[in-house]
């Protein structure tokens, strides 16, 4: 008995006597890599990306992320970044490392409309993608969640 209670109190006084592994240093570096992946992710990078793609994204539905109905394809679309569209994105870390499930929502005016009924449309489109050694992005699904507003 005497000797298992100075076993014990010998890994304590080793585990007290050993180095620490800092958390904040382990939670920098965290944040390094996670800064990093961010500089990527940019709005006009994952619009890219959507467009690199797209003869294998399946358009999906926002809300479930099942293939979208062929009778909503005909309004897919994803437009070129050009004068009046506006770009933003929004990102959140996956498990897996340096993979992100992210939404690009590009806003444009719809000229198109009655003057009295004119406003902004929006689409939103949510893609999984993972940051490449060199800063590119792979897009992990070919599920490509989509909505538009307007």
């Amino acid at each position: 008995m005497k000797r298992q209670a100075l076993t014990i109190a010998g890994i304590f006084i080793l585990a007290a006597c050993s180095p620490a592994i800092e958390p904040e240093a382990a939670s920098e570096n965290l944040l390094d890599e996670v800064r990093a992946d961010s500089e990527a992710l940019t709005p006009a990078a994952l619009h890219a990306t959507l467009l690199a793609n797209a003869d294998t994204i399946i358009p999906s539905d926002w809300t479930t992320g099942e293939p979208a109905p062929d009778t909503a394809l005909v309004y897919w679309y994803v437009p070129e970044l050009r004068e009046g569209i506006t770009a933003d994105s929004d990102c959140t870390p996956q498990d897996e490392p340096a993979s992100y499930d992210c939404t690009l929502t590009l806003t444009a005016p719809n000229p198109e409309a009655d003057e009295e009924e004119r406003r902004d449309v929006t689409a939103m489109y949510r893609l999984q993608v993972r940051v490449n050694d060199d800063n590119s992005l792979t897009l992990l699904s070919p599920n490509v969640r989509w909505a538009v507003q307007g």
